[in-house]
């Protein structure tokens, strides 16, 4: 068969169908008599694509009559690994009276937080890409 003869095609998003049809005339005459046969024959065969086909990279080829067909995956992104960074709350030293306490207000204007709170983040693509 040649590639003119088949066709593969993807149905309902997920199943590839590979079909085909064959006509053949074979002609065969003589003095006397004439003789035409013609034969045609076809096929049909599906299958479920997994979910993870990429079905915009399918690619088929046949060479001497040999169909093969190239279904390949999706390549899944590993899981990133949470990224843990500390970062330090500054504020006046530990000790020092607020400028609002001096001034006999009840809110202090410069609260004195020493501590380290830790975040987790997770690297986007543009972060791995520095």
């Amino acid at each position: 068969m040649n590639k003119e003869e088949i066709k593969v095609e993807i149905h309902d998003s997920r199943t590839l169908r590979i079909s085909g049809e064959r006509n053949k005339e074979e002609v065969k005459e003589s003095d006397t008599w004439h003789c035409v046969e013609r034969t045609r024959s076809n096929f049909m065969r599906s299958f479920k694509l997994p979910e993870d086909a990429n079905l915009e990279q399918i690619k088929a080829k046949v060479d001497n009559g040999v169909l093969t067909v190239t279904v390949p995956k999706i390549e899944k992104e590993h899981p990133k690994r949470p990224r843990t960074q500390s970062i330090e709350i500054g504020g006046p030293a530990a000790g020092q009276e607020s400028v609002a306490a001096a001034n006999g207000s009840s809110i202090p204007t410069n609260p004195t937080i020493t501590s380290q709170a830790e975040f987790t983040t997770i690297a986007t693509k543009d972060e791995k890409q520095e």
